[in-house]
């Protein structure tokens, strides 16, 4: 079949859905679909862009690579480049053969309106959402406007819309389909749903990183115990329970370092400074290369949710941490990915916000149990290599996309 797969970021980008769309967009190429993917060349970080554009476009996976305009990451100049990418991938889609199936993907939050505009057009076409995050929802979170305010119930009219011509639903949890059919769910049909969790690919992680002490004696962590926090410190995120733990424990050797970046790393970065809190740091992206040796030198990695965030995203960061084979701390609402996969597979701590007594106690029973840290991380890693890696998801994707494509889609030439 023809299959075209739409999100602003893609390999070798580090962010997470590059990754993943990465991954689906190869599998099928291998499986023998022509397969077309539009995404932007810009990224999280500056310096991973495209390679060879001319290349990639005589190649299976087909990548076009639209320019990213070099503005601010955060704001206005990132509002700026979705919209610029959204209008630039309808200009594609329009000059490409029609495709048999569309994946939209959730970066930006709108692009599947895209998608659904093309579908318009091309009847036959099957449209697949990928739900990563919850537009307009994340909006609301990041305060961009009021909830329930006259643009909320706009954006949520054409969210409406936009659902009557999908084909089927991936989330990668239970509580995220929940919430998106509970709002939008088309009144004359059952839209067919898929939960596909997130994953990283076991070539990647063939074995848990070694634990080396390298990383942490470079930057002066010699001697500590380091929890880790890898990602975005976004909108989705809360992290005053975090600053309060980390002033209990600052005569400890304890550092909370956070590796990557993020619209709240400023607020952060202020407010430890302002109560001189020195174990708290942040060392920005690092290269691809280097990632195993930063998983090598932590303790336990560390993940955060805010409450209204449930169900709206789902952290994509769970998983790098399994695969290290690190303990799990998890600060957030009950009844996310997170949380059920601490308490299905027994691989960490699942603490709510607020709580800074259970956390701080948490952290110390950690620190002076190694057999527990131990018997934490062999279940988070049994956990990552029997259910989240390529070789239970992937299967996932070809199911739906067996429901989704005629019979007789491999024999067919013309653009319809």
């Amino acid at each position: 079949m023809r299959l075209t797969i739409i999100n602003q970021y893609y390999t070798p980008e580090i962010c997470p859905t590059a990754r993943l769309a990465a991954a689906v967009a190869e599998h099928r190429a291998a499986a023998g679909d022509h397969v077309t993917v539009i995404a932007s060349s810009g990224g999280y970080v500056p310096r991973s862009c495209t390679g060879d554009t001319a290349r990639l476009r005589h190649c299976n996976p087909t990548v076009h690579r639209i320019p990213h305009l070099p503005l601010r990451r955060w704001g206005i100049g990132r509002i700026v480049n979705a919209i610029w990418f959204s209008i630039s991938s309808l200009i594609i889609l329009l000059t490409i053969q029609r495709q048999d199936v569309i994946v939209s993907m959730t970066t930006p939050g709108w692009i599947v309106l895209v998608a659904a505009l093309y579908k318009r057009r091309h009847r036959k076409t099957r449209l697949v959402l990928w739900n990563m995050d919850c537009f307009p929802d994340m909006c609301e979170i990041a305060g961009w406007f009021r909830p329930g305010g006259r643009l909320s119930r706009v954006l949520r009219g054409i969210c409406r819309r936009v659902f009557r011509f999908l084909d089927y639903l991936i989330c990668p949890d239970r509580i995220m389909v929940d919430r998106l059919l509970a709002a939008y769910r088309p009144a004359d049909r059952d839209l067919p749903v898929a939960i596909i969790p997130n994953w990283e690919p076991m070539r990647r992680f063939p074995q848990p990183p070694p634990a080396t002490r390298k990383f942490a004696d470079q930057h002066g962590l010699d001697g500590h115990f380091i929890v880790l926090y890898m990602g975005n410190a976004g909108h989705a995120h809360r992290f005053d329970t975090v600053i309060a733990a980390a002033k209990r424990l600052h005569e400890r050797r304890v550092t909370f370092l956070f590796i990557g970046d993020g619209v709240q790393r400023q607020r952060i970065e202020a407010t430890a400074a302002a109560q001189g809190l020195s174990n708290i740091r942040f060392l920005g992206h690092v290269p691809e290369e280097k990632v195993n040796d930063v998983l090598g030198a932590a303790d336990a990695g560390m993940i955060t949710l805010r409450d209204e965030a449930l169900g709206a995203v789902s952290p994509s960061n769970l998983h790098t941490k399994l695969a290290a084979a690190l303990p799990v701390i998890y600060l957030g609402p009950a009844g996310s990915n997170v949380d059920e996969a601490i308490r299905h597979h027994r691989c960490g701590l699942s603490i709510r916000h607020g709580q800074v007594d259970r956390f701080v106690e948490c952290i110390e029973h950690l620190m002076s149990d190694p057999a527990v840290r131990r018997d934490m991380g062999q279940r988070a890693r049994k956990a990552f290599e029997h259910h989240f890696t390529e070789r239970q998801t992937l299967p996932c994707f070809d199911a739906v996309f067996e429901q989704l494509t005629p019979p007789d889609s491999q024999h067919r030439t013309a653009d319809g």
